[in-house]
């Protein structure tokens, strides 16, 4: 009788020890799970604002590109100003007139 209530008790014993071991395995399990989602959520956060700075750079490099051409067309409107001036200054043998004072 003290055998089988030993063993009883033993089995008893071995079961909740397996259940606490169980429990604190699902208790690391979903910390472990935690952490990745954590992690994961980092790398797509990351991603993202790589892509925005990535999308800002390629949106300045065309807005610089109108300036650049924009300026190029200044100085060419301004050498052809200056051309048209002598031109007709060449022609007419005097400078030309700026305002009502010069003339």
């Amino acid at each position: 009788m003290r055998t089988l209530r030993n063993t009883m008790r033993n089995k008893i014993t071995t079961q909740n020890h397996r259940a606490s071991i169980a429990r604190r395995d699902s208790g690391v399990a979903l910390i472990l799970a935690l952490v990745f989602v954590a992690l994961l959520a980092v790398l797509v956060f990351g991603f993202l604002y790589e892509m925005e700075v990535d999308a800002s750079f390629a949106q300045n490099q065309g807005t610089d590109f109108q300036a650049q051409l924009a300026a190029r067309s200044a100085v060419v409107s301004g050498m052809m100003i200056l051309a048209e001036q002598y031109a007709d200054m060449m022609e007419s043998g005097m400078p030309p007139v700026d305002s009502e004072m010069d003339g």
